[in-house]
């Protein structure tokens, strides 16, 4: 059994890490029997990306929180190398997860083409705890001929009193594409679309279909983008489309180092609420946290409001329960804060003597000179005239114009807190959520 070091002096506070072992995406929003339930795909043995399980926490709050240890483990013939990304939906008073089972079999394969298999995969709960009756929806066979064997991250929704999916997907061409299913039971899943991209890379995963302000809004994470001056400057990008699917037409959930597929679902009270991944491959500073016995961690909450023509990002208001009284400062020693202030000049802000982040009324620049492993520096010309920052231990939130755009960030630093030149701030401190 894989251990947590006896030290750990990385872990948030707030934000959900992994029990142990190692956390990606978010999987599985949703609310059942009076409670909020957050899968995600964990290794709890390893923080290598090895074989991959579902995760499970529940909460009522997003304050105090519960860990119900392995939802989905990775037992037969059709998911035996991982239980990959998926969703979950609520019918009769049952929760279903849908997601895919992963297979990789061993010899020189390009595993693109040959030599993997991607099931579409469901199980289903009486109390949103236990699941059984795993059930193959989908094989390779059944897609599509033009896809390759990337075909996973199902999405099942409701609309009409109908049941659709949507799966990303790679063709045989390197295009990312779409595949939307219909279906009036949850079980047979008629296609009846099969989308191709032109200009959004090679790979669509994590999508997520909902409404906002009366509007369809397709959200998904192209692989394959290249860099541009004022976008896509991580290595995979994740966005959102609000009308017809083009590049010109694309927004980005995040502009930050560490943000990759968001989940977004819709809770008893009809918020949409948005959870992503804290933590990207390809970073090399992770090695701190691995040294003791976790990785990764998940965003806050986001409830997503539309205006502007633009969707808006915010913590929910559950996690301003744990704001603490605000003073006014201009410097902060703490672990775990919220700041606030006005952009009206030249505003230099430092967080934990690592990450140096410069804001004046049109344009952000960040800078990383401690512990900044491969994270090169960034510059965003955006109109700015606000700004929140929320730090919670190693894991940074930056929400400016009210979450106009926000900026995700891990930073790993030897001492922790926040110094503002420029600009004149309030300051408060943020309690621990409980975890259990």
């Amino acid at each position: 059994m894989f251990i947590l070091s006896s030290v750990k002096k990385f872990l948030p506070h707030f934000h959900l890490y992994p029990h142990s072992g190692r956390l990606n995406d978010p999987n599985g929003l949703c609310y059942f029997n009076h409670r909020f339930h957050i899968f995600y795909q964990s290794n709890p043995f390893s923080t290598l990306r090895k074989k991959t399980y579902w995760g499970h926490y529940s909460t009522k709050d997003f304050v105090n929180y519960q860990f119900h240890g392995l939802a989905i483990s990775p037992n037969t013939k059709y998911d035996r190398d991982g239980a990959y990304s998926g969703s979950a939906i609520v019918n009769k008073n049952k929760l279903y997860l849908f997601y895919t089972g992963n297979v990789k079999h061993k010899g020189n394969y390009d595993y693109v083409l040959t030599g993997r298999e991607s099931n579409t995969m469901r199980v289903e709960s009486t109390d949103g705890i236990h699941f059984t009756n795993k059930k193959v929806i989908f094989t390779n066979k059944d897609y599509p001929s033009n896809l390759s064997l990337h075909v996973r991250d199902p999405y099942v929704f409701k609309m009409n009193k109908n049941f659709y999916m949507v799966l990303g997907a790679r063709t045989k061409d390197n295009h990312g594409a779409y595949l939307l299913y219909k279906s009036k039971d949850l079980t047979h899943f008629k296609l009846i679309k099969n989308y191709k991209s032109k200009d959004l890379g090679y790979m669509f995963e994590c999508p997520s279909v909902f409404t906002l302000a009366h509007k369809k809004i397709f959200s998904f994470s192209p692989q394959g983008l290249k860099a541009e001056k004022n976008r896509f400057k991580n290595i995979y990008s994740s966005g959102y489309i609000v009308n017809r699917i083009n590049k010109n037409n694309y927004h980005e959930w995040d502009l930050g180092y560490d943000f990759y597929a968001p989940q977004i679902f819709i809770d008893h009270k009809g918020r949409r609420i948005l959870i992503g991944w804290a933590g990207l491959e390809g970073y090399s500073y992770s090695y701190l946290e691995e040294k003791e016995g976790w990785k990764h961690c998940l965003t806050l909450p986001r409830e997503l409001t539309f205006k502007n023509n633009k969707i808006y990002q915010q913590p929910i208001k559950e996690i301003t329960n744990l704001y603490q009284k605000f003073k006014k400062v201009k410097a902060y020693i703490g672990t775990n804060f919220i700041a606030n202030f006005k952009v009206k000049k030249d505003t230099e802000v430092t967080i934990s003597n690592s990450l140096i982040i410069k804001f004046n009324t049109n344009k952000m620049s960040t800078h990383f000179k401690c512990n900044g492993a491969n994270r090169v520096n960034r510059e965003y010309k955006i109109n700015i005239h606000e700004v929140s920052i929320i730090l919670d231990n190693s894991i940074c939130e930056i929400y400016l114009n009210k979450g106009e755009y926000v900026f995700t960030s891990r930073i790993y630093a030897p001492h922790s807190g926040i110094k503002i030149k420029g600009s004149n701030a309030t300051i408060g401190a943020i309690k621990s959520a409980s975890y259990k």
